[in-house]
């Protein structure tokens, strides 16, 4: 099971069968946190059946799979995942559905990957939800409580340029506005504080001596 490795860095993995409602729903949540700009670190595994005799054209699951590979070769995996998450009908001929979704097709890569996965994991069928590796508990991943527990959509890069229209935010893009502005102190590379040493010459019997030494234990930097 992977840990937490940092205290500010969570790792949200999803496990889906996109053949299935409830994990096409979690892929429509994980790309919703990507387009919004969450902190967090997405991952998507996909769990189909990883029998070689079963092709994109008998499994709509595999078949999802090996579309979506084929559109992250000219894109990215965001796009590919927005792509698919729209159900997009791009295939026009049974030539086309055996290039992509044939047995001997190109795009089969990670078809297996999350068989293995659930089965070294013992965390049972997709869909699943792992946050740094806790495994979210299944009445509470589907899409509809996800977006009630979960309302963070609210959150995108600060647009306000002027006090007034900061004003006009609402709280979780005001707390955005924050974050972005923000300024951490760090160390340079050279010491801004210097030893100083001080030397007092007084007669402590006068009063001026008596007040300058009081002066001097009273100041908290020396």
């Amino acid at each position: 099971m992977v840990r937490p490795i940092a205290r500010n860095l969570f790792n949200l993995i999803f496990v889906v069968d996109p053949s299935e409602k409830n994990s096409r729903n979690l892929m429509k949540i994980a790309y919703s946190f990507y387009v919004h700009e969450i902190p967090l670190r997405i991952g998507l595994i996909f769990a189909l059946n990883d029998s070689k005799n079963v092709s994109g054209l008998d499994d709509s699951g595999v078949a999802i799979l090996n579309l979506f590979n084929f559109l992250a070769v000219d894109s990215s995996y965001h796009e590919a995942l927005q792509t698919v998450n729209e159900m997009l009908d791009t295939y026009r001929t049974d030539e086309c559905m055996r290039t992509y979704l044939g047995q001997k097709t190109d795009y089969d890569n990670g078809r297996t990957a999350g068989a293995d996965f659930l089965k070294r994991a013992a965390i049972g069928k997709a869909p699943k939800v792992l946050l740094n590796g806790y495994v979210l508990d299944d009445s509470g991943i589907t899409g509809s409580v996800a977006e009630e527990v979960l309302d963070l959509t609210d959150i995108s890069t600060c647009k306000a340029k002027t006090f007034t229209e900061f004003n006009q935010l609402t709280s979780a893009k005001k707390a955005q506005c924050l974050i972005e502005k923000m300024k951490y102190l760090r160390k340079a590379e050279d010491e801004l504080t210097v030893p100083l040493t001080s030397w007092i010459v007084a007669d402590l019997e006068t009063e001026k001596g008596h007040t300058s030494w009081n002066h001097h234990k009273s100041d908290r930097y020396l």
